[in-house]
């Protein structure tokens, strides 16, 4: 099993992947995003780097920006036996 340290850096990883890829669906361009979450462009190209892991509030609000829920932003990132039950 991976060290903790591992499994947040690969969540980080995979969440800011899965962000990147709900937005450029939505059609919605790094300015925008981070506009209406009241962050600066730099923050939300590292989240989506997967650089830094975005706290609970912003991904609440991320996600009704989106306009997903918090599960198809998160669904399957863990890969943990729990999850995949």
């Amino acid at each position: 099993m991976a060290s903790k340290k591992i499994e947040k850096e690969l969540f980080t990883k995979a969440l800011g992947k899965r962000i990147n890829q709900l937005r450029e669906e939505k059609k919605m361009s790094l300015i925008d995003v981070a506009y209406n979450l009241q962050i600066e462009t730099n923050s939300l190209r590292r989240y989506e780097r997967g650089e830094t892991l975005m706290n609970s509030y912003y991904l609440v609000q991320l996600a009704h920006i989106l306009d997903v829920s918090i599960n198809k932003l998160t669904k399957g990132l863990f890969n943990t036996d729990e999850e995949n039950k």
